[in-house]
């Protein structure tokens, strides 16, 4: 991959994140992204369309990673919280 994009829950349900090239962009799910129905059912369309997905800043709060953890390709830990 090319690089990574931070994103929050405004920019991931919108379509222009999908001019962002998968395979090579991996999209960084941030706080505002959550685990709701919208946003778990927008994450698994992405990944469809060849997307990585990685969680940013995750400090273990396990009830905001269980049920993207499907889904994923990387956690990005938050040292400094945890």
């Amino acid at each position: 991959f090319a690089g990574s994009v931070n994103v929050d829950h405004g920019f991931l349900g919108s379509r222009l994140v999908e001019i962002l090239p998968p395979g090579r962009i991996r999209l960084e799910l941030g706080h505002t992204v959550g685990n709701g129905p919208e946003a778990l059912a927008r994450a698994a369309a992405l990944r469809e369309l060849g997307y990585d997905l990685v969680l940013d800043g995750y400090c273990g709060d396990r009830s905001r990673v269980d049920p993207l953890l499907p889904m994923l390709d990387a956690i990005k830990v938050d040292m400094e919280a945890v």
